[in-house]
């Protein structure tokens, strides 16, 4: 889980049996109740949704331009088409990274939009007039387009949506380099010790903090973490340090 925010962004990784979901719905039970519905970045499958707390569900646009471009070279008119007006509207995104939220959220609606709805009528019309079979692997990426297109189009109704979830799929590889290196954890509990951290690690390069100074800090001051260990966060830590060593001169 990647918890983004206007300051920072934070890590989180869980080596377990339960799904995705399951384990954001741990995190949302935490979460303060008077605040507004989480915006959720996740690919389609269910079993990455809470039962329990209501998000703001937005799906990746970028996997949706990967299940074409496994398919152009046997259908290369229609999947070139589609690819080339998902990468318009990432052209639009890039060019709009600098923007606030508001007038991001303004500016894809003025210029992706009207891309977007070109591509739903196209899609619509591939299957409806029968050009693209729906049951073959064309037209299941399509009807997958389709099927999800609220969820994939929220970028342009929700301020502050992401278009797709790349930044976590590079998290991603982390824990599958590991599990070609350590194959598995020996019990559960070192299941959850290593991914807690695999979380600090992870958020220390968020943070554009050295890991590995990071945790010596934790351990050379382990008795001070448990009594104020909000001062001792990867965006923070630096500061107490400083502070100590101006108290001891």
């Amino acid at each position: 889980i990647l918890a983004r925010t206007d300051d920072r962004d934070i890590a989180l990784f869980y080596n377990g049996t339960k799904h995705a979901g399951e384990n954001l719905e741990r995190l949302l039970e935490k979460r303060d109740p008077d605040q507004p519905k989480a915006i959720q970045m996740c690919d389609a499958l269910s079993r990455n949704t809470s039962s329990s707390f209501e998000t703001i569900l937005c799906n990746c646009l970028s996997h949706g331009f990967r299940k074409f471009n496994d398919l152009k070279d046997f259908y290369p008119k229609l999947c070139f088409h589609v690819m080339e007006l998902i990468s318009d509207v990432y052209d639009f995104d890039d060019q709009a990274k600098t923007l606030g939220k508001q007038e991001r959220l303004a500016y894809h609606q003025k210029y992706s939009a009207p891309i977007m709805d070109e591509l739903y009528a196209y899609l619509n019309e591939q299957l409806d007039s029968r050009q693209v079979e729906p049951n073959d692997s064309l037209g299941k990426t399509m009807r997958y387009m389709l099927k999800h297109w609220e969820a994939l189009t929220q970028f342009l109704r929700v301020a502050g949506a992401p278009i797709d979830n790349n930044i976590l799929e590079r998290f991603l590889k982390i824990p599958i380099r590991g599990r070609r290196t350590w194959l598995f954890y020996k019990t559960e509990y070192g299941a959850m010790i290593g991914g807690v951290l695999t979380s600090i690690i992870a958020t220390c390069v968020l943070a554009d903090v050295g890991p590995l100074e990071y945790l010596v800090a934790l351990q050379e001051h382990k008795d001070q973490i448990v009594k104020e260990p909000t001062r001792w966060l990867p965006w923070n830590y630096q500061e107490t340090l400083v502070s100590i060593l101006l108290l001891a001169a």
